[in-house]
């Protein structure tokens, strides 16, 4: 397919400013041109935003959905926390299949990148990219227990109170030296892990619930960027993140699911919840989920739908029951838009209608 053409309201560049009655075209992969109008000969007509990021996951527990309520160390805490005791039980190919089905659900969500923490080293890394082949999605694996470069795209620590700290540190250091990313879980159930962590000058952290004001402030001096799931943290009762102070310290701030077993791999839905919780200003939270997500994993100069860049889109409608009589598009994207009012989604020259 080499020109396409979309129409509607386009979520435009880095402010996410809203463009009505527009279009843009593009070829080869490349949004070539971007336009007002409403008379052009295009395939696909809706809400028009960039491509959503979920920037934290782990699938590889999609297979055991919605255990019961457990403190976190039970559930999730390595070597002995369920998820591990479930993982080391598990075949090959329910795994891969189990992955599968949460990779097609992030797809249908309008999804065009996540970041999975892969348990089982070598062998978990393995098995996410066995899942992943033929569908239309990135992906960043951080692998953990080994550094496997053939097959991990990073390092993703559980957390530096579960690791032994010259482990930590020989894993930072080896992940510099191949250049690839470094992440880490930090202050999930209190605040005695996070000096350690941002001593290991990591690449993004994860959760940061129990950040007081001096972390957050050292955070920021370190420019370590930040992925919350507060889904995941409701869940877990551990707390929610000082968001509000994080974003005024200027942290660059992306958002996560975290654990299929707990929770649907759907920034869709995530998004929703940051609103509605933290009572933030809507823009903000759809560049949480799209802008800086892809800055955190892929590409630091990314500015969203422009010209000359990838397309990366994905496509709301305006039509859907749920969507009908909107009037500001970016409040109701990120407040009331479902996998179900997604109509397509764009990755370079590969367009999904569904």
């Amino acid at each position: 397919m080499s020109e396409v053409i979309l129409a509607g309201t386009i979520i435009y560049g880095e402010d996410l400013e809203v463009l009505t009655d527009s279009y843009l075209v593009v070829e080869k992969g490349i949004i070539k041109e971007v336009g007002s109008g409403s008379g052009v000969d295009a395939v696909i007509d809706g809400i028009i935003i960039p491509g959503l990021v979920n920037a934290h996951t782990h699938i590889g527990d999609s297979f055991f959905k919605d255990p019961p309520h457990l403190p976190l160390d039970e559930l999730v805490k390595p070597p002995h926390g369920l998820k591990h005791r479930l993982l080391a039980d598990i075949d090959r190919e329910t795994l891969i299949d189990s992955m599968r089905v949460s990779i097609m659900q992030m797809i249908r969500s309008g999804i065009s990148l996540f970041a999975d923490f892969r348990e089982g080293g070598s062998f978990g890394a393995e098995a996410l990219r066995a899942a992943l082949s033929g569908m239309n999605i990135e992906s960043l694996i951080f692998g953990r227990e080994e550094v496997a470069p053939d097959v991990m795209d990073g390092i993703g620590v559980s957390g530096a109170g579960d690791s032994d700290p010259e482990e930590l540190l020989k894993m930072r250091e080896r992940a510099r030296e191949l250049g690839i990313p470094f992440a880490i879980h930090a202050g999930e159930i209190d605040g005695s892990d996070i000096d350690d962590a941002l001593d290991l000058h990591p690449d993004h952290v994860v959760h940061m619930v129990h950040a007081d004001t001096r972390h957050i402030r050292r955070m920021a001096d370190l420019d370590i960027p930040l992925v919350i799931c507060i889904r995941s943290n409701l869940l877990t009762g551990v707390g929610i993140p000082p968001l509000l102070s994080m974003l005024d310290t200027g942290i660059l701030t992306g958002i996560g699911t975290d654990n299929v077993m707990l929770n649907s791999p759907d920034v869709l839905t995530e998004m929703e919840f940051l609103s509605k919780v933290y009572r933030l200003d809507d823009r903000e939270v759809l560049r949480m989920a799209t802008i800086n997500g892809r800055k955190i994993l892929a590409d630091p100069g990314y500015c969203g739908i422009m010209e000359g860049r990838d397309a990366d889109i994905t496509v709301i409608s305006r039509k859907s029951l749920n969507m009908q009589g909107f009037k500001d598009p970016v409040r109701s994207v990120v407040r009331r838009a479902t996998a179900s009012d997604i109509i397509a989604c764009m990755r370079k020259d590969r367009v999904e209608v569904f």
